[in-house]
């Protein structure tokens, strides 16, 4: 929950619930202005040995995940929406995504009058807090082929993601949406 002011969203609460095998529960955050004010897991997160503390300072300037996908979404970047950072928390971990504008591609235009171009940014993914240092974390914020493909959607004023490519020690995996 918040609101959209211009073109930056501002989080009031952000509730996950989630299930799966063996593991259920939930996080809630509550915000005061770009600042996480109360935080909840159900069950309760207990962090694993190893894992850098996350501090009061960490919460402060943050946007939860679906703020930060708005903020993706949404921007007065005059026409470059790769350049600019997320300082996201999720209600365990801290982290910055740095976005820098890496070209420009040509994308099948399935809904009429819609641009038939992305912008195709760089993504440098920096982890702050909440996590453990290990080899997959070094890979993560060490690489330099994490992209996201942004479609502008002028009638929208918004960028839609287009496709996300994330390389991992499996191969590379690529998220592509079928439809505007």
């Amino acid at each position: 929950a918040g609101t959209l002011a211009g073109d930056a969203p501002h989080p009031a609460g952000y509730t996950f619930d989630f299930a799966g095998t063996g593991k259920s529960g939930a996080i809630k955050m509550g915000f005061t202005g770009e600042s996480v004010t109360s935080l909840a897991h159900v069950p309760p997160h207990v962090p694993q040995p190893g894992t850098i503390a996350v501090r009061e300072t960490h919460l402060k300037g943050v946007l939860d995940p679906l703020s930060a996908v708005m903020a993706l979404a949404r921007t007065d970047a005059g026409g470059n929406p790769c350049a600019r950072k997320l300082s996201i928390f999720d209600g365990k971990q801290r982290f910055d995504l740095a976005l820098s504008f890496r070209r420009q591609e040509a994308v099948e235009s399935r809904a009429s009058g819609q641009p038939s171009v992305a912008f195709v940014c760089g993504v440098r993914y920096t982890p702050i807090a909440g996590h453990k240092i290990s080899e997959e974390t070094k890979a993560m914020s060490s690489s330099s082929g994490i992209e996201v493909s942004l479609r502008p959607v002028p009638s929208a004023n918004l960028y839609v993601p287009h496709q996300i490519t994330v390389p991992t020690g499996a191969g590379t995996a690529r998220l592509i949406s079928q439809q505007v």
